[in-house]
């Protein structure tokens, strides 16, 4: 399947504001893992999303928070891969 430029540019549009709207839902707690003085949240490779954090329940509230603002956004966590 090819999947033009422009639909990849708006699923990472998309992707962008639901994470933006996932860490304000966090708070001031403390998410995601410093790389060389960068605070890295989330990878994405494909349709496939790592979300990172510090500690077990830091990581549990940032899944819960994402999986809040994706059914805004009409995603659903797939949870058989989780």
């Amino acid at each position: 399947m090819v999947v033009s430029k422009a639909k990849l540019l708006f699923i990472n549009l998309i992707l962008e504001a639901m994470m933006a709207q996932a860490s304000k839902h966090m708070g001031k707690e403390s998410v995601g893992i410093t790389i060389l003085g960068d605070t890295v949240i989330i990878l994405r490779f494909a349709d496939d999303i790592d979300l990172l954090a510090d500690t077990e329940e830091s990581l549990q509230k940032l899944t819960a928070a994402v999986d809040t603002t994706s059914e805004q956004y009409g995603l659903k966590i797939n949870t058989t891969k989780t």
